[in-house]
């Protein structure tokens, strides 16, 4: 199973929950990332250009969805490479869906993220714009993360991932 959606939409923090919860591995595919690359995502992207990033990027996604019974933090951009696109056609995809202000307010826009360059609020809309309906096209299941505490959140997608429903 695969948990898409922007940055800050809760995918590292409510997919190690959910895993704890379901007693399976979690694989959060940002530490995968910089484990590899042995350094830090924004320091990818400065010296090596998006292409490379998104190169290593779609690896470790790749592996990451040939675990078993392991729940899958996706990197958000992840879902523009094809391939991983792809992968995730086969997969349970959960979106976790959060409100564009909410996002960028836990994301902390002065922080060192790799989308925050430029005029911060202007390329997070925009990198919203673009990956949004990617995540919808891929998702199985959609959740509110951002007006829900992290422990409902587990709870709702424990009992849909029981049942085969989407949660309210």
């Amino acid at each position: 199973m695969a948990l898409v959606g922007p940055p800050a939409s809760g995918k590292s923090t409510i997919g190690a929950a959910l895993a704890f919860r379901l007693g399976v591995a979690f694989l959060d595919t940002d530490q995968m990332v910089e484990s590899v690359a042995g350094k830090p995502s924004e320091d990818i992207f400065v010296e090596f250009g998006e292409a490379e990033f998104r190169r290593i990027e779609a690896d470790q996604v790749l592996a990451a969805l040939r675990q078993p019974d392991a729940i899958v933090a996706v990197g958000s951009g992840a879902v523009q490479t094809e391939q991983v696109a792809q992968a995730l056609a086969d997969v349970t995809v959960v979106r976790l869906q959060v409100a564009h202000g909410v996002s960028a307010k836990r994301a902390g826009l002065s922080g060192p993220r790799p989308v925050a360059l430029g005029n911060v609020l202007t390329q997070w809309r925009k990198m919203i714009a673009e990956r949004d309906p990617i995540y919808e096209r891929l998702a199985t299941i959609t959740i509110d993360s951002g007006e829900h505490p992290v422990s409902e959140c587990v709870e709702a997608l424990a009992v849909a991932l029981a049942v085969g429903e989407q949660p309210d």
